[in-house]
Protein backbone atom coordinates (compact mmCIF):
# COMPACT_ATOMS: atom_id res chain seq x y z
CA UNK A 1 0.00 0.00 0.00
CA UNK A 2 1.52 3.60 -1.15
CA UNK A 3 1.75 6.25 1.79
CA UNK A 4 -1.11 8.32 0.31
CA UNK A 5 -3.42 4.96 -0.04
CA UNK A 6 -1.96 4.32 3.89
CA UNK A 7 -3.14 7.84 4.65
CA UNK A 8 -6.59 7.71 3.49
CA UNK A 9 -6.77 4.17 4.58
CA UNK A 10 -5.87 5.69 8.32
CA UNK A 11 -7.69 9.19 8.36
CA UNK A 12 -11.34 7.03 7.40
CA UNK A 13 -10.62 4.73 9.93
CA UNK A 14 -9.98 7.82 12.45
CA UNK A 15 -13.51 9.47 10.81
CA UNK A 16 -15.14 6.38 11.26
CA UNK A 17 -14.05 6.06 15.18
CA UNK A 18 -15.16 9.80 15.69
CA UNK A 19 -18.53 9.18 14.16
CA UNK A 20 -18.92 6.35 16.08
CA UNK A 21 -17.56 7.95 19.50
CA UNK A 22 -20.03 10.80 19.34
CA UNK A 23 -22.60 8.43 18.72
CA UNK A 24 -22.40 7.28 23.07
CA UNK A 25 -25.86 8.31 23.57
CA UNK A 26 -27.06 6.25 20.56
CA UNK A 27 -25.24 3.24 21.80
CA UNK A 28 -26.53 3.25 24.96
CA UNK A 29 -30.01 4.05 23.83
CA UNK A 30 -29.64 0.70 21.44
CA UNK A 31 -27.98 -1.36 24.96
CA UNK A 32 -31.03 -0.04 26.56
CA UNK A 33 -33.14 -1.38 23.94
CA UNK A 34 -30.97 -4.85 24.13
CA UNK A 35 -32.45 -5.17 27.43
CA UNK A 36 -35.85 -4.94 26.42
CA UNK A 37 -36.46 -6.60 23.63
CA UNK A 38 -36.85 -10.60 23.55
CA UNK A 39 -33.86 -12.63 24.26
CA UNK A 40 -34.41 -14.23 20.77
CA UNK A 41 -34.31 -11.04 18.79
CA UNK A 42 -31.64 -9.85 20.88
CA UNK A 43 -29.42 -12.78 20.07
CA UNK A 44 -30.39 -12.43 16.22
CA UNK A 45 -28.72 -9.19 16.41
CA UNK A 46 -25.29 -9.54 17.59
CA UNK A 47 -23.72 -9.87 13.95
CA UNK A 48 -25.04 -6.25 13.25
CA UNK A 49 -23.48 -5.27 17.07
CA UNK A 50 -20.50 -6.96 16.64
CA UNK A 51 -20.25 -5.29 13.33
CA UNK A 52 -20.79 -2.15 14.51
CA UNK A 53 -18.29 -2.13 17.33
CA UNK A 54 -15.40 -3.44 15.29
CA UNK A 55 -16.27 -0.91 12.31
CA UNK A 56 -13.51 -0.46 10.18
CA UNK A 57 -11.13 -2.27 11.88
CA UNK A 58 -11.00 -5.81 10.03
CA UNK A 59 -7.90 -5.53 7.82
CA UNK A 60 -6.06 -3.77 11.18
CA UNK A 61 -7.22 -7.08 13.14
CA UNK A 62 -6.78 -9.73 10.35
CA UNK A 63 -3.32 -8.39 9.80
CA UNK A 64 -2.38 -8.17 13.68
CA UNK A 65 -3.43 -11.64 14.15
CA UNK A 66 -1.41 -13.03 11.05
CA UNK A 67 1.36 -10.88 12.70
CA UNK A 68 1.62 -13.17 15.87
CA UNK A 69 0.50 -16.46 14.54
CA UNK A 70 1.98 -16.48 11.23
CA UNK A 71 0.99 -15.71 7.57
CA UNK A 72 0.02 -19.71 7.30
CA UNK A 73 -2.17 -19.63 10.56
CA UNK A 74 -5.00 -17.66 8.60
CA UNK A 75 -4.80 -18.08 4.55
CA UNK A 76 -6.45 -15.24 2.41
CA UNK A 77 -9.54 -17.23 1.52
CA UNK A 78 -9.87 -18.05 5.34
CA UNK A 79 -9.78 -14.86 6.47
CA UNK A 80 -13.55 -13.54 5.65
CA UNK A 81 -15.01 -16.71 7.51
CA UNK A 82 -12.58 -16.09 10.34
CA UNK A 83 -13.65 -12.38 10.50
CA UNK A 84 -17.29 -13.20 9.99
CA UNK A 85 -17.41 -15.70 13.09
CA UNK A 86 -15.67 -13.06 15.37
CA UNK A 87 -18.06 -10.35 14.48
CA UNK A 88 -20.84 -12.68 15.53
CA UNK A 89 -18.75 -14.08 18.85
CA UNK A 90 -17.97 -10.20 19.41
CA UNK A 91 -21.99 -9.17 19.28
CA UNK A 92 -23.05 -11.84 21.44
CA UNK A 93 -20.78 -11.29 24.04
CA UNK A 94 -21.92 -7.80 24.08
CA UNK A 95 -25.82 -9.11 24.25
CA UNK A 96 -25.14 -11.26 27.11
CA UNK A 97 -23.49 -8.96 29.04
CA UNK A 98 -26.19 -6.33 28.37
CA UNK A 99 -29.31 -9.60 29.11
CA UNK A 100 -27.57 -10.78 32.21
CA UNK A 101 -26.82 -8.07 33.99
CA UNK A 102 -30.55 -7.11 33.65
CA UNK A 103 -31.72 -10.46 35.01
CA UNK A 104 -32.55 -10.64 39.08
CA UNK A 105 -30.71 -13.19 41.13
CA UNK A 106 -33.38 -15.82 40.54
CA UNK A 107 -33.34 -15.92 36.74
CA UNK A 108 -29.37 -15.87 36.61
CA UNK A 109 -29.31 -18.90 38.96
CA UNK A 110 -31.53 -20.96 36.77
CA UNK A 111 -29.57 -20.38 33.66
CA UNK A 112 -26.52 -21.60 36.03
CA UNK A 113 -26.00 -25.45 35.40
CA UNK A 114 -23.15 -26.98 37.75
CA UNK A 115 -21.96 -30.61 37.20
CA UNK A 116 -19.57 -32.19 39.18
CA UNK A 117 -18.65 -31.38 42.86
Amino acid sequence: MSTAANQRHRFKIWLLRLLVGSSKPIVLLLLGLLATIPAAFAFKLANVIGSLYHAGRRDEVISRVRLFFGSQFLPHNKATEVWRSHLNHVGLTIVEMVRFYGMSHDELTDRIILDGE
